[in-house]
């Protein structure tokens, strides 16, 4: 399995807002992936998605780009899809 890296998101459209915050966002969701240096239960990563009223909906450690699919594929978000 591979670990989730910055190429993986951007390639997925997400964009860089801060330093290891990464956003995408369309009329439905917004989703923020965190990274943190120091992993909490062996993942440094965290997906936080918000519908598009800012409610949030999830809030999940990952690590592996498996596992950050899986998560889109549990809340049925397509990435690729347009508005």
């Amino acid at each position: 399995m591979e670990d989730i890296t910055k190429e993986f998101l951007i390639k997925n459209g997400f964009k860089e807002e801060y330093e290891n915050i990464f956003t995408y966002s369309n009329k439905e969701y917004t989703i923020d992936v965190m990274y943190y240096e120091v992993p909490y239960h062996n993942r440094h990563w965290k997906i936080i998605i918000f519908s598009s009223k800012r409610y949030m909906i999830g809030n999940i450690l990952v690590q592996t780009k498996e596992q950050f699919n899986k998560v889109m594929e549990i809340c049925d978000i397509d990435l690729n899809a347009k508005d």
